[in-house]
């Protein structure tokens, strides 16, 4: 799942498909998340997809299917098959439509797990869709699941970082690629290692994408460099590297290095800032700072590669 929440719907009405997925997104996207949805119109195209890779319903972490797909199709038989010795996916399921009755009956009749009812009047839908959206993300909310999202989301961060200086170096002139290196030795590397230091004379024998795939260029220096090439061209009016190791290093740090205590029904992360309540707003604020950085990394890599 990590910042991605991934649902498919089987729906036969656009109309109505295109504007509840807005209103449900605004949800998914309130709990720091970002909804990716997938359409089936038909049962026919639903069971296409199925014939063309059996095991594609693992991916989801929410199916919603109407009762009613017209046609003289039932979503209870899509159900069936979803839960099928065949098929054998536990996912969740919102099962909705205008006749409650007969959904009623049909859940009555064939008990089926994991399955839950929702009118299609869109207030309604929606209170559902949040009810069991939440219950699908409890899992992640844990203090060891954030320690692992913050981790994982800083290491691709950097990444990207890398990935988007050497696009840079590889659209500038001579000149401005040598003001570059002069940054990298004046202002980090002279000022980590000694310039007789063996390893200086070493990374100046190589050229500059090489030198940065160098261990030596941990996640902080990759920052100050694509901080240095975000001031110089005046990209956006954010404080990167400032609001970066604010909203993402200290809080790689303090996940990685707190004490959990329980107190009073809360828990509680002692940090050398202090204590910090960890609960469900905590979550969506962590989450909602690193899809803004990533947002951020979109804004500078996009001015590298169409404007430069």
């Amino acid at each position: 799942m990590k910042l991605n929440y991934y649902t498919l719907w089987i729906e036969n009405d656009p109309e109505w498909l295109d504007s509840t997925i807005e209103y449900v997104a605004d949800i998914v996207k309130g709990h720091g998340f970002i909804m990716h949805d997938e359409r089936c119109f038909s049962a026919s195209e639903f069971y296409q997809k199925l014939e063309n890779n059996s095991r594609i319903l693992n991916k989801f972490d929410l199916i919603l299917t109407d009762f009613d797909l017209g046609l003289g199709d039932r979503g209870n038989v899509l159900i069936d098959l979803i839960r099928s010795n065949d098929v054998n996916v536990f996912t969740d399921i919102i099962f909705y439509g205008q006749d409650q009755q007969a959904i009623n009956s049909v859940l009555n009749e064939h008990f089926i797990e994991g399955v839950y009812k929702s009118p299609r009047e869109i207030g309604m839908f929606g209170q559902k869709f949040e009810k069991v959206f939440e219950s699908t993300i409890k899992k992640v909310q844990d203090i060891s699941m954030m320690r692992g999202l913050v981790i994982s989301e800083t290491s691709e961060m950097a990444l990207r970082m890398l990935k988007i200086i050497k696009a840079y170096l590889s659209k500038i002139d001579s000149n401005s690629a040598s003001q570059i290196r002069s940054y990298i030795f004046n202002e980090i590397i002279h000022e980590n290692i000694k310039s007789t230091n063996k390893m200086a004379d070493k990374f100046e024998q190589m050229d500059t994408e090489t030198l940065l795939d160098n261990r030596f260029f941990d996640d902080s220096k990759k920052l100050r460099i694509l901080n240095k090439i975000y001031t110089t061209h005046k990209i956006a009016d954010f404080k990167f590297y400032e609001d970066y190791l604010a909203d993402i290093i200290d809080t790689r740090n303090e996940l990685g290095h707190c004490e959990e205590i329980e107190k009073d029904g809360e828990i509680i992360l002692s940090t050398h800032k202090g204590d910090k309540i960890f609960n469900h707003d905590a979550c969506v604020t962590i989450r909602n700072k690193i899809i803004d950085h990533h947002y951020r990394l979109d804004i500078i890599e996009n001015f590298i590669l169409s404007k430069m």
